[in-house]
């Protein structure tokens, strides 16, 4: 009975299923800035008095006791045009280069090449395993959770991966993996320039894209994450609040969500076997101090700047006022492949939760300054090819992960 109304129904159904898938992808292509919540008068007045965001956390957020705030104490961060301390960190077994193979000698001359007076007489330093320890405790004696933490991990890989993110934090400057080529001198690079898209140079953080893949299978070779950021080269300013959460992130995850008897790790819900031969531990390292924990801080701090700017600032629309994307004009996400894939709910774009996501990051062509002190840089900066106008370093994978 009513065919014709039957056919009828089914065909608006299947329109307004379109319509709605059409929308959904629509908004998630664009930022929704959280200002445009209404804030109640009690939320305005408890953001008030607060110049920046890291000190509302400070002062409002971490207690006397949390690892941050210790943090904030015994190594401060203030946004300013000073250039990053020209510092060049490296690691290996030993630090004895004579040693090492021919191969791993050649790379590493492209970063000494960096001392000579002429290329800005950078301090170049190779840690070898024996120094971590003792690096550690003699610089974080203010903050014993760091050191203990550090003691804790039970993979020298562990140890590495923390100990790049401790220098930067501590001293400054630039880490970079022992086979990373640099290709660019560094006085050359963008972070040197006095001027960021005719913005006085502030960045204290410059972080790169390792890998963006935009397929079906973009977890194959070990990625951990659908868009990863690029932990072989840093840099940083003394302090940057991004490693400060970095650091009680991975320190969080020692103290208190690892069994040093059974060499459990849990994150998340999801326990990881961190002994050799585990098939979890590779995932294990990846999500403690690798890459997949590196990114998804990265995203967490982002939007914590974001989100609390405007709470901080009622009437601000951080997007507009507090970024400088080139990208945008060039509509890269209409461009995405595979939107929503199995797997990459990791750092989800979310218009209120996370206005900063891998979707309105991927593909990114230009320098994206964030927050005056912050610069995303393209894939193309620290993972491109040699011979490219702005590639700084190359990575070849020449080292091995020390197990």
């Amino acid at each position: 009975m009513f065919p014709a109304f039957k056919k009828s129904r089914a065909f608006i159904l299947v329109l307004l299923m379109i319509i709605i898938v059409n929308v959904s992808f629509t908004t998630l292509l664009y930022f929704h800035e959280p200002s445009k919540i209404r804030l109640n008068k009690v939320y305005k007045e408890y953001y008030k008095g607060y110049k920046s965001v890291d000190d509302f956390n400070i002062h409002r957020v971490w207690n006397n006791d949390d690892i941050r705030y210790k943090l904030s104490k015994a190594f401060p961060y203030e946004k300013t045009t000073e250039k990053p301390p020209r510092n060049i960190w490296q690691m290996w077994k030993n630090n004895d280069i004579g040693n090492l193979d021919q191969g791993l000698q050649d790379l590493i001359k492209t970063w000494t090449t960096q001392q000579d007076e002429t290329k800005g007489s950078f301090k170049y330093e190779l840690i070898g395993d024996d120094q971590l320890s003792v690096i550690v405790n003699s610089t974080f004696v203010d903050v014993p959770e760091v050191q203990k933490a550090f003691h804790i991990l039970p993979k020298i890989i562990l140890k590495s991966d923390f100990m790049r993110y401790l220098l930067v934090f501590a001293f400054g400057g630039i880490y970079s993996d022992i086979d990373t080529s640099l290709n660019k001198d560094i006085l050359d690079w963008f972070i040197y320039k006095d001027q960021i898209y005719d913005v006085d140079n502030k960045v204290g953080l410059t972080i790169g894209i390792e890998s963006d893949r935009d397929e079906k299978s973009w977890a194959r070779n070990g990625m951990a994450r659908r868009l990863q950021f690029c932990q072989w080269t840093i840099q940083s300013k003394v302090g940057h609040p991004f490693y400060r959460q970095l650091i009680y992130r991975i320190s969080d995850l020692a103290l208190n969500h690892f069994n040093p008897e059974t060499n459990i790790l849990t994150k998340n819900g999801q326990e990881y076997d961190m002994n050799s031969g585990s098939p979890t531990k590779f995932a294990g390292i990846m999500e403690w101090t690798g890459p997949g924990m590196f990114t998804d801080v990265l995203f967490e701090y982002l939007n914590d700047v974001y989100k609390k700017s405007e709470s901080l600032t009622p009437g601000l629309d951080f997007a507009k006022e507090r970024m400088i994307n080139p990208n945008w004009e060039l509509d890269l996400q209409s461009k995405i492949k595979y939107p929503v894939l199995k797997g990459s709910w990791h750092n989800e774009y979310d218009p209120i939760e996370r206005p900063i996501g891998w979707q309105n990051i991927t593909k990114q062509v230009h320098p994206i300054l964030f927050d005056e002190d912050v610069l995303l840089l393209p894939i193309i900066y620290f993972n491109g090819k040699k011979g490219e106008p702005d590639d700084y370093t190359q990575h070849h994978f020449k080292g091995s992960w020390k197990s």
